[in-house]
This record gives C-alpha cells, sequence and structure tokens, in this order.
C-alpha cells in the first residue's frame, strides 16, 4: 500500500536520517553526505554580573569555567563544558563564566547552509530550578544568552541575517542550528551562565556535552524534513508540554503518529506554534502538503481560520496561509478535517524557497477553541523537480470512478485519496472499542456517491485492505461462514464492516462481512485480482448511486485493542463492452463441508489468483483433501463484460492424484458459464472426451493439458468445481488451474487460436457433434 507523496517512503525516511545522525565521517548516504569540521579550538571567558551580560573580564580566573575536549572530529567528537558564577578576587567583582568551542571549516561554507551542532541540554547544580521553564522553552536559552552560537567569516563575527534555532531530530537528540545568509568558515559554541536568570549563588554551575558540527552537502530540494522545535508560544505563561506534546511525531517513521497543538489553556490572543525544518531550501514555487486533524465539537470556517501556516527561508518570511486557503481536490475542507481522522491538505508557496514551515494557532477574540487540538501527522512538499508520484492505473479497461464526491465521512484518514483517482493511495476507515483511538468505541465510515447511477449490468469493484485473514475467509464465499468457527466464532465478528447502497436516498442493499454477506444473496463479495489484491464485488442489479462503507470493532476485543482500520483505496466499474476484455478477479466457494474437516489439510482452493495472473508457470490449487461424501469445492473467474453467444474459453489444468486417473474419476469435475447469476452452460469431464479431445489421453499422467468450451450462450462468469459424489472420487485429488481465457468468434479481435472452421453437410453428423 502507498500513502501518496513521501519520496522516499517512511521506511527510507527512517533509514536516511538514523545513518546521518550516527557520525558516519563523510560518507554519502542516501545522496546526502555528511560535513564535518576540519579542527577546533576552546577556551573560556568571563563577564562582569552587574552590566547584565556586558563587560568582558580581562584574564578570567581558570576556576570560572572550563571546557574539556576528547575524541576524534567526524567520529566521537566531544566537548565537555563548565560555566559558573564567582567574586574574582582582587577585583572583588561577581563575574559570570562562559565556555565555548570552536569549529573551524577550512573549505568554507557557502551562503544559506544549515550547521548542525549536536548537544546535550545544559543543566544545573548548586541551583534548584527548572532551565527550560525558566527561560520560557528551548530558544529561550538562545534569547537569554546561556546557550548562543556564533559564526565567523575569517577574523569577522557575522552578526546580521543569521538564523538561530534549537531543535530535536528523529534519533531524539538536541541540535543547535544556524544558517547565516554570508559565507562563514567558523562556528562557535558557547555556555554561559547568567546570574540575571538563574542568580547569584555562588558554587552553582552548568554544564553541557557539545559534539561534532556538521553540515549536509548535495541535499535538495526532494529532501524530507529531519528536525523539528519542541513548540513555541505567545501571550501564555504554562508548561510548554502541556500545549505542544509528541512533536516528533510530526516527522516520524509511523503515518499513524502525531504531535498535538492543543487550545483549552490558552488565553485570548496567545499562540502556539510547531516549526519543522527541511535540511535545504525549496523551489522558488513550489506545494507545501501538510497532513493535519482537528479534534473539535464544532469547528467551522471561523475556525479554521484561527490555524495558520507560515513558511519561511531562516527567520524571513516568505508567505502565509490560513488552513481556510488549503486545497483538498475541492473537497468540504471543514467536513474532512472535523471527521476524526487524518487530511492531506495542499498550499501553493508562490513567493519564493523555504525550509522552515510553522504550523500553530492564534486565539482571537469571539472565537471558542477550548475543546479544539491540532493534529500534525507529516509535512512533505513537491515541485518541478520533485513532483508527485504520477498517479498509479488500475486493472479495469475503461474505468467510472467516484471522483470527489464523498457524501460523508466520519474517523476516516485521507478520506480524498479514495477518489484522488489513484489507484494506490487509499483512505483508512477507522473504528475502536476504547481509549486507544480515543474513539469510545465508535465507528467509522466513508460514503461517496457516483455521478450518475451504476449500469444494473455492471459491477463496482471497491479495492480494499483489511485483515488478511478476514479476507482470505471472505474469499471462500458460503464456506466463509464455516471458516468463522476457527476462533470460536469471533473471526468474522470481532472486526467487520457493512456495505450499504442508496439511490436518490432510497435504500437498495445492506449487508455485513459479519456473515459473509449473506443478505445480498451474491451479490456483495470479496474478490481478488491477478495479482492478488482484494476487492469488494457488488453487482446489485438495479441502479444505485451511494455506497456507505462502515468499519466495526466489537467490544470483545477490550478497550486496549490496538487500531483497526479498513484501506478504501478506490471504487470504480468497468464502462468497457469489450469481448476481448481479460479475466479481471476470481473468488471461491464449497458446500457440504464440516469445519472438523476443513481444519485437516491445505483444503479448499490455495493462491485462488494464480489461475488469472497471466504466468504459464503458476496455478491455484483446488483440493478437496479427505473431505466427505457429497462435498465439493469450486473456484470462480469473473470477467467485467458479457460474450457473444458464439463465444469459447479455454481452461489449461493438471490433475495430480495419487491413483490412476480414470473416467470415472473425471465425472467429479465439472464447467459452467453464468450469465451474472444465471446458469448458462453445465459440462462435465464424464465419459472422457470433449470436443473430440480424449482428456484420458490429454491429462491422465498428471500432465498440464488445455480444455476448450463452448457455451453458446453470452457469459460473463465461469465456475471450475471438484465434486466427491461416491468415496472413491476426488478425494485426494487437487486439481490445479494455470490459465482462464476468453474468447471471441472468428471475426473477432480475439478468436480462438485452434478454431478451425468446417462445414458439415450430413445433418446427423451435425446433430450428434452438437449433443457430444
Amino acid at each position: 500500500m502507498k500513502v501518496k507523496d513521501r519520496s522516499l517512503g517512511w521506511a527510507g525516511r527512517f533509514v536516511l536520517f538514523f545513518l546521518l545522525l550516527l557520525g558516519l565521517g563523510k560518507e554519502d548516504v542516501c545522496g546526502q553526505v555528511k560535513e564535518y569540521a576540519s579542527s577546533n579550538s576552546r577556551g573560556i571567558r568571563a563577564w562582569r554580573q552587574i552590566l547584565g551580560g556586558a563587560g568582558e573580564v580581562s584574564n578570567p580566573p581558570s576556576s570560572i569555567a572550563s571546557v574539556v575536549t576528547s575524541g576524534v572530529i567526524g567520529q566521537n567528537f566531544k566537548a565537555d563544558l563548565k560555566a559558573t558564577t564567582m567574586t574574582i578576587p582582587i577585583l572583588n567583582i561577581g563575574a559570570n563564566g562562559e565556555g565555548w568551542v570552536e569549529f573551524t571549516f577550512s573549505e568554507g561554507i557557502s551562503a544559506n547552509t544549515q550547521i548542525y551542532i549536536p548537544f546535550d541540554l545544559p543543566t544545573s547544580t548548586g541551583v534548584n530550578l527548572d532551565l527550560l521553564n525558566l527561560v520560557g522553552g528551548l530558544l529561550g536559552l538562545v534569547e537569554s544568552n546561556i546557550v548562543n552560537v556564533a559564526v565567523y567569516s575569517g577574523s569577522n563575527e557575522i552578526t546580521s541575517d543569521v538564523h538561530k534555532d534549537i531543535l530535536k531530530g528523529l534519533d531524539n537528540k538536541f541540535y543547535f542550528l544556524v544558517k547565516s545568509s554570508t559565507a562563514l568558515n567558523r562556528v562557535r559554541f558557547r555556555l554561559r551562565f547568567q546570574t540575571t536568570l538563574l542568580g547569584i549563588n555562588l558554587g552553582s554551575n552548568l554544564a553541557s556535552t557539545v559534539y561534532d558540527a556538521f553540515y549536509y552537502s548535495e541535499v535538495t530540494a526532494c529532501s524530507l524534513p529531519l528536525s523539528t522545535d519542541l513548540g513555541r508560544t505567545m501571550g501564555i505563561s504554562i508548561n510548554l508540554g502541556d500545549v505542544v506534546k509528541n512533536p516528533l511525531y510530526a516527522i516520524d517513521v509511523n503515518t499513524s503518529s502525531y504531535s498535538e497543538i492543543s487550545t483549552g489553556a490558552l488565553a485570548v490572543t496567545a499562540s502556539a506554534v510547531q516549526n519543522i525544518y527541511f535540511p535545504a531550501l525549496s523551489e522558488t514555487t513550489s506545494t507545501l502538503k501538510l497532513r493535519l486533524g482537528i479534534t473539535s465539537s464544532g469547528l467551522n470556517l471561523d475556525l479554521l481560520g484561527a490555524y495558520r501556516v507560515r513558511v519561511f527561508n531562516g527567520s524571513v518570511l516568505v508567505q502565509s496561509f490560513t488552513l481556510q486557503a488549503g486545497l483538498v481536490n475541492g473537497l468540504d475542507l471543514v467536513g474532512l478535517l472535523g471527521n476524526g481522522g487524518a487530511t492531506t491538505v495542499s498550499f501553493p508557496v508562490t513567493n519564493g524557497a523555504y525550509d522552515r514551515v510553522e504550523i500553530g494557532l492564534n486565539t482571537t477574540v469571539g472565537l471558542n477553541l477550548a475543546a479544539s487540538t491540532l493534529r500534525i501527522y507529516n509535512v512533505t512538499r513537491n515541485s518541478f523537480v520533485c513532483p508527485e508520484p504520477p498517479p498509479t492505473a488500475g486493472l479495469l479497461i475503461n474505468p467510472v470512478c467516484v471522483n470527489t464526491n464523498i457524501v460523508s465521512s466520519e474517523y476516516v484518514d485521507d478520506a480524498a485519496f479514495a477518489t484522488d483517482g489513484d489507484f494506490d493511495s487509499y483512505a483508512s476507515i477507522r473504528s475502536g472499542t476504547g481509549i486507544l483511538l480515543g474513539l469510545g468505541g465508535q465507528s467509522g465510515h466513508l460514503e461517496v456517491k457516483f455521478d450518475q447511477t451504476v449500469p444494473v449490468d455492471k459491477t463496482t469493484y471497491i479495492r480494499i485492505d483489511y485483515d488478511e485473514t478476514v479476507l482470505k475467509t471472505l474469499l471462500s464465499g458460503s464456506l466463509g461462514n464455516t471458516v468463522a468457527g476457527l476462533v470460536n466464532g469471533l473471526l468474522l465478528g470481532e472486526h467487520y464492516f457493512d456495505v450499504k447502497l442508496t439511490n436518490g436516498g432510497t435504500n437498495i442493499l445492506d449487508v455485513s462481512s459479519i456473515d459473509s454477506f449473506t443478505a445480498g444473496a451474491g451479490k456483495v463479495r470479496i474478490v481478488q485480482d491477478k495479482v492478488g489484491r482484494y476487492y469488494i464485488a457488488i453487482k446489485a442489479g438495479v441502479p444505485y448511486t451511494n455506497i456507505r462503507i462502515t468499519d466495526h470493532t466489537n467490544a470483545v476485543l477490550g478497550v486496549l485493542a490496538p487500531d483497526q482500520f479498513l484501506n478504501v483505496y478506490s471504487i470504480c466499474y468497468d464502462a468497457s463492452s469489450e469481448i476481448c476484455d481479460p479475466t479481471f478477479s476470481t473468488s471461491y466457494e464449497g458446500t457440504g463441508i464440516t469445519l472438523d474437516l476443513l481444519n485437516l489439510g491445505s483444503n479448499g482452493v490455495q493462491n485462488a489468483e494464480h489461475a488469472i495472473d497471466d504466468n504459464e508457470n503458476t496455478s491455484s490449487k483446488i483440493n478437496l483433501g479427505v473431505l466427505g461424501v457429497g462435498a465439493s469445492m469450486s473456484q470462480f473467474i469473473y470477467f467485467n463484460s458479457l460474450s457473444p453467444k458464439n463465444s469459447s474459453f479455454k481452461v489449461r489444468l493438471a490433475i495430480e492424484s495419487n491413483e490412476i486417473l480414470n473416467v470415472d474419476l473425471l465425472g467429479d469435475y465439472e464447467f459452467f458459464a453464468y450469465n451474472g447469476s444465471t446458469e448458462v452452460y453445465r459440462r462435465s469431464l464424464a465419459g472422457g472426451l470433449l470436443n473430440g479431445t480424449n482428456i484420458l489421453s490429454l491429462l491422465g499422467n498428471g500432465d498440464t493439458g488445455t480444455l476448450t468450451f463452448r457455451p453458446n450462450n453470452e457469459f460473463d462468469r465461469i465456475e471450475i468445481r471438484v465434486n466427491s459424489v461416491v468415496a472413491v472420487s476426488a478425494l485426494g485429488v487437487t486439481l490445479q488451474v494455470f490459465d482462464v481465457n476468453r474468447y471471441g468468434p472468428p471475426n473477432s479481435d480475439c478468436p480462438d487460436p485452434d478454431f478451425v472452421a468446417r462445414t458439415i453437410s450430413n445433418p446427423m453428423i451435425r446433430s450428434r457433434l452438437k449433443s457430444n
């Protein structure tokens, strides 16, 4: 399965960042190179207390600060910094210490390059304080000049247009990020004790450890975000962690996890934001994509206007949006974001390149955001050099799909992906029994609408992902009701889904997977295509426009049950009526089978999709095993158009048997053709002859052979059935089905290649051939 706009994939994203931050020298990792400094230096300084940090003290005592380095640059370098406050003897003045370590890049660093300095957050001794809350978060360490970085070009410090921030990476480490609009070659990290904030506590000190400084070369506008701040607030004085929660979840590998910005504690005119960083600038024109969700009891357009998205080039604002300006294929943004799920929202950035995205909200007078939480699942961007992957086409010849018409959705992630025309993107309908999903035992649903009624002779295919065990059970049709007992009746009941069809508000059909769609009388079933993908196949026999799919999780799983999902990829029918269209799907079912017999061996139909996969070396296997007398097993092959009356179909097969194949055993194999649900053709292999072919000679030694059938009626479905009529029937015999193909009449574009037209004048011979 695929979720859109992840150019490296989430697994690739994790591997990339993990390797880049391990300290691998100048090794090339996924096209990005980590460049380290060529040398380093260190030192200490002291500043007068009474001047609030101004006024440097000459020749400070060595005890006021210290820097101890070890290891090798680019491998295991680290510098332990300490700074304290003390009264300097002789001068009799109070002073604050500073320890610094400087990294020199002999080849220089070009302008607008992000430089990363890994470090440990300062710890204090001799003074009891919560440093981060004291200074107002990570950026407060910089603004208070406790932790800071200076950049230099030669001996000149660069002081204008320098962007600084403290971030957290996917490896859970802290990084001081600095970026200058001017080229540079030296970067100095410093730790300073500040009595204006920490108080005059003689003997107290701050300590931090600094590691290898580096920057990335060969990063591009296609690079994924690698770091984030921990959030920022304005106009509020509470713990930042109560407002911005789990910030790393917005850039991690888990597509179901998210950071949260909660508004309940925010006062009027307050704001809270999270900043996410890309390692390189975008192109000047690009599309920013945010996968978001909002939990709110009363989301409306006014509330959407309180959510803000801004993009920056370092510290320079490039463009600003409200969430109202976001685009989701012209769909109702309020409805999608307020349904309890996640939605990917696009923002066209046209004002220039950016490498920082700020996402958050501003509370204003008259807006009640107390019950709202913004969830950030992931952030990506596309542009000319980094285009979206082209939509994947499905297997239907002339598909007519639901496009943009989402009638209703609740607890659905990426609802628009079910209607975006991409065969491999999907919406996730969620359900849960308790607290893990925060659903309180809720069921999710997605309802869509075709522009026109679905023709009565067409099958709608809804491609899905689901619990694999449940899907395999449902693929077996009515046999699934027997298989459901394998886990004490809970297999189909613990997680199930409903399908409801309506036309102009009138209920047409309402079925559930909990009983293998029994109420549909064969109108709804699960099928597989030639590569094994699963679909809900609906052939209602009456017109309809709307399809509503609801996912349920049974309370028997308990309140701590894991998340449950039904992924919906596309909803289409095939408008093609060409007789030469290939087979599309398959399923199977059995009769006269008990649970005890089904548990024995590899009975049933194995690898059903191999019968239609266009691979001459693979086959499905229909096996009655040791099942009792009177049992049968069938595999169905489906076409999306009716054949003409004088069409044919060919089955390439082999019979594996522990006994010598004989005429009696051949009578247990039957082949059917159907027009919809109406049987129009039935042919047994009894007698050993088919169209003049001696079947025992063709298949008697376990060899593979091709049989041709001519129903002389229109058909769109084929059944291959194995029976056990008597005790010595097909028990212990496996029928292998390698290929099933349909052919048109001689004047069609797909005539039977083996058909030879003959003219027989004798009516008695014609009659005998016809009956045979």
